[in-house]
């Protein structure tokens, strides 16, 4: 009989220990949720073996989620695109400002704080990483006006200058700030604890890259050796960004190539390469020059000369317009 007993008050005191745990656990993590109310913070928690393992983790499934939040709203790049497609330049411009979308999701997350935590009956320590909407909200708004600040200013020096190289390193330079706002608002209005609206931005934004298409439009480019290789590339390169390719060019582009087969003691045949690029104006002068260099190898010398002029025009398709736009910046004190 005593030994019954004991049985049942064992099995009794056992079920307690694993519900009063379970509630526990439970508990500690609905006082978590409950201290971080979605209206007011976007939040996530996050566990591991010590606090700043779990600090981690939080913070990694928050960025995942701002990110996904970020991912779904997609009203922000299909209004800028509704606002621009009544002409041809837009169409790229819409690509691009996509894929700067895409990449910028992964930015840094602004104003991220941990807060409350506790650990669990086995060890396991769960912390919330959290970012406080209204708070956050007034951070993004700054670092937005203090880019649009900027833009017109940049605007204002377009419209003051009489070079049209400088009117386009302005507006350009411009662009930049607006893709960057653009990214900004479409974080906000996840952030935000109130509706964000920018239909007024969006419709200043697109003025002024309308603006730019025609100044890039009027802005003319000729090349001194049309059979080199690269002059397609070039000429594509510069159409993509509203350029255009003609007569009465303000610049000329100047473009070679050289290789060289090389011995290096293997069985393979290596070619070593060069490309310049010079970009000049009406008065000959030299106004942006661009170098790359490289080797290639393979089995064949045709193969290996093939690969030579692929590799050129990829790195110069790649890298052209970038280092293009450092020169326009450099006009402007940058």
């Amino acid at each position: 009989m005593d030994t019954k007993f004991k049985r049942l008050f064992a099995v009794i005191l056992l079920a307690f220990l694993l519900f009063s745990c379970g509630t526990s656990s439970k508990s500690g993590l609905s006082s978590l949720e409950e201290a971080y109310p979605e209206s007011r913070y976007l939040y996530a928690i996050g566990h591991g073996d010590n606090l700043r393992e779990a600090e981690k983790n939080a913070i990694g499934k928050l960025s995942n989620i701002f990110q996904s939040k970020v991912n779904v709203n997609q009203s922000l790049s299909e209004n800028y695109t509704e606002f621009s497609n009544d002409d041809n330049s837009t169409i790229e411009y819409k690509s691009k400002l996509n894929k700067r979308i895409n990449l910028s999701s992964n930015q840094e997350l602004i104003n991220v704080k941990t807060g409350k935590h506790y650990t669990d009956e086995n060890g396991t320590v769960y912390v919330v990483a959290y970012i406080n909407r209204l708070e956050t909200s007034f951070i993004y708004e700054e670092k937005i006006q203090n880019n649009d600040n900027t833009i017109q200013s940049l605007v204002n020096n377009a419209k003051q200058s009489d070079r049209k190289i400088i009117k386009y390193a302005s507006l350009n330079k411009a662009t930049k700030l607006i893709d960057e706002n653009l990214n900004l608002l479409k974080q906000l209005s996840v952030i935000s604890p109130s509706p964000v609206s920018y239909d007024e931005e969006l419709s200043k934004y697109n003025s002024i890259q309308r603006e730019k298409g025609e100044v890039a439009n009027s802005i003319v480019f000729n090349f001194t050796n049309k059979d080199n290789e690269l002059t397609n590339t070039l000429a594509d390169e510069l159409t993509s960004e509203g350029f255009r390719i003609g007569n009465n060019v303000d610049y000329k582009i100047y473009s070679e190539i050289r290789y060289e087969k090389v011995d290096l003691g293997r069985s393979e045949i290596f070619f070593t390469w060069e490309s310049n690029i010079k970009l000049t104006d009406r008065n000959g002068d030299t106004i942006f020059s661009f170098r790359q260099s490289g080797r290639e190898g393979g089995n064949t010398e045709s193969a290996v000369l093939a690969r030579v002029k692929h590799t050129i025009n990829q790195k110069t398709a790649d890298t052209f317009i970038s280092k293009f736009d450092e020169y326009l910046d450099s006009l402007l004190g940058s």
